[in-house]
Parts: structure tokens; C-alpha cells; sequence
């Protein structure tokens, strides 16, 4: 029979007992967002971990505030739905949708967009959530892990403002498009003189063999203070997830392959010594880490600024679990 579990509403805290021991493994079931999601949370296959912990943390994952480019993407689409409206497309149709979506990326092939910054209304999101999360009850991040594009930076100075331990992390950049918007600057020193307490070599993507065992996982050394981890060489990483060329804008990057990026998050949190960390990045990578390798296939897509808070387990297997503590959706709305 099946363990019951708790099903939470998108403004829920929880700590959910999702758990159970079968065949001497532990299995943990899925957390879903929505209570009218009971059918397929009933028919959803329980994830089944049976490896080492390697570590336990709260972690607190932000989406950036408002961009420039999100803007123009929104402006864009309210342009075409008008004209689709004109000529007689119906809303909802394939028709119309695509209608959109061409609107939206032709905005965004805009090279003024290039490593776009966070608009008027972003800065003010940041700011109304920073004053929000000194209210919250939760411990606060001892490390900050970020994006290196401008947008999620902006997005960290204005959370964590002097924050001592903020590291600049290549393998939490947006999925690679070929749009300017998700493009790294290409004088990234001028981009570190502007955030001269971040840490712009203090994050390497430490990677994590898949199936292997913390007591036989090749060791290694990090020359990063604070770092430390039983993981594996990056030979094995790459033969098992794909390597993904942190420094290269010029490959693109599919939805599955973002997802297999995310999954190094487990190997980041394994390395990290500190027991609460933020992670400041982007939409895209934040869905395929919900409902990949956190295992939230019907997780929603973070808005601007959102904040969710998670109890995340680490395997040595590369595996990850996680317990939704927090979730504030708007700057606007109340703390949840």
C-alpha cells in the first residue's frame, strides 16, 4: 500500500512525512503544489533512493526580478494578441498561440538585449522581497550561489546586500538560447568591477558520478575555502550527464539538456559547507530542476522574485529530495 502524504497549496509550509522503507530502500514520493492535483499524485511512481546521505540543507531558490527583456517579451505578445485578435484568430487555438510565441522571439532577437538588466519594476520586486524575507522565521543563507548573468546579480546585491559569501556560479546561468538576453557579457572583469565583494572564481561546478558511493567516489581537493567534497572526477560526471561547456555561448542548449546542467546542483550543495544557501538564477532552470531531479513534475513555473524555501536531501548517487518549507509569490502579496 501506498504511504499517505501531504498535499500542499502553493502558500503552504510543510515539513511532508513523504516517506517510507521497502526492500530496505527508502522511497519518497513526489510533492505537488496543488490539492486539485489528487489523481496524479495517486498515479505518480514513487521516486526510489538507495544511496548514502551526503548532505542536508536549506536552500532558498530565487528567480531574478523583472528583466529588461521581460518586458519587451510581454509588450511583444500584448502587440500580437491584439493583431490575432484583429484578423480573427481565436484565443487558445494552436493558431493563436503560435502567433505569440513568433511575436516573442522575434522581440528577443534584439541585440540592445544583450545580458539584459533587471527594469524599474524588477529593482522595486527585489527590494519589497528582501524587506519580506527579514520576517521570515527560517534561518538566513550563509552562502549565495548566482547566475553569472547581470540580472541575477542585481538580483543578489538587492536580497543580500553585503552579503560576505556570494558566489558566482557558471552552471546556474539560463539555458543557453542564442538570444542576446541570455548571452554573458563578453567583458565579464567590467561586469565583477561592479559587484567587487562577489566571488567571481569561487564556484567551480564540482561534478558527481551517477550511481557511485560517497565512500568510493574519487576524492577531491577544492582550492576554494569553505569547499569540500567526496566526488567524483569530471571524466565520470561528463560520460554520465553530458558536459555542458559552462564558457561556450555559442552552443544551444535543449530542454533536456538544461535539465541534465541542474542536476550539478546536487554536486554544488555536496561541495558547500554551509547548512543554508541561496540559489539566485533563472525560470527556465528553476522548472527543469523542479521536475527533474527534484521530482516536481507538476511543480509551476517560478514568477519574478519568487522565493521558495526547501529542506533538500544530497545522495551520493546524485540524487536529490525535497521538502517545500516556504513560497512567497509576489514582492506584492503577503508573506506567506
Amino acid at each position: 500500500s501506498r504511504a499517505p502524504h501531504l498535499l500542499l497549496s502553493p502558500c503552504s509550509f510543510a515539513m511532508c512525512p513523504r516517506a517510507k522503507v521497502a526492500a530496505g530502500e527508502l522511497t519518497v514520493r513526489p510533492m505537488f503544489l496543488d490539492s486539485n492535483e489528487l489523481t496524479a499524485a495517486a498515479d505518480a511512481e514513487p521516486k526510489v533512493i538507495g544511496s548514502k546521505v551526503l548532505a542536508r540543507k536549506t536552500v532558498y531558490f530565487v528567480r531574478h526580478g523583472q528583466a529588461v527583456h521581460n518586458v519587451v517579451e510581454d509588450d511583444a505578445k500584448a502587440k500580437a494578441r491584439a493583431e490575432a485578435l484583429t484578423v480573427g484568430l481565436v484565443e487558445g487555438t494552436k493558431e493563436f498561440d503560435a502567433a505569440l510565441e513568433r511575436a516573442r522571439r522575434e522581440a528577443l532577437t534584439d541585440a540592445s538585449l544583450e545580458d539584459a538588466e533587471l527594469s524599474a519594476t524588477g529593482r522595486g520586486q527585489t527590494a519589497a522581497a528582501r524587506e519580506a524575507l527579514k520576517t521570515s522565521e527560517l534561518p538566513k543563507p550563509t552562502a549565495v550561489l548566482v547566475s553569472p548573468l547581470l540580472r541575477t546579480l542585481q538580483t543578489a546585491d538587492s536580497l543580500f546586500p553585503e552579503h560576505s559569501n556570494v558566489r558566482v556560479c557558471d552552471v546556474l546561468r539560463e539555458r543557453r538560447t542564442g538570444y542576446p538576453c541570455d548571452r554573458v557579457r563578453p567583458n565579464r572583469g567590467d561586469v565583477a568591477a561592479a559587484f567587487p565583494s562577489f566571488d567571481f572564481d569561487g564556484c567551480p561546478a564540482i561534478p558527481m558520478a551517477s550511481g557511485s558511493e560517497a565512500s568510493t567516489a574519487t576524492p577531491r581537493s577544492s582550492a576554494t575555502s569553505g569547499m569540500s567534497s567526496p566526488l567524483a572526477s569530471p571524466e565520470v560526471f561528463f560520460k554520465d550527464f553530458g558536459e555542458d561547456h559552462d564558457d561556450d555561448d555559442e552552443q544551444i542548449e535543449d530542454a533536456a539538456m538544461l535539465r541534465r546542467r541542474t542536476a550539478r546542483l546536487a554536486s554544488l550543495l555536496a561541495a558547500v559547507e554551509d547548512p543554508v544557501v541561496a540559489v539566485i538564477t533563472h525560470k527556465g532552470w528553476l522548472r527543469e530542476l523542479e521536475r527533474g531531479p527534484l521530482g516536481r513534475p507538476l511543480a509551476k513555473e517560478f514568477k519574478p522574485c519568487e522565493v521558495r524555501a526547501f529542506d533538500v536531501t544530497v545522495y551520493a548517487n546524485g540524487e536529490m529530495d525535497a521538502e517545500l518549507r516556504y513560497q512567497r509569490l509576489q514582492p506584492t502579496e503577503p508573506l506567506r
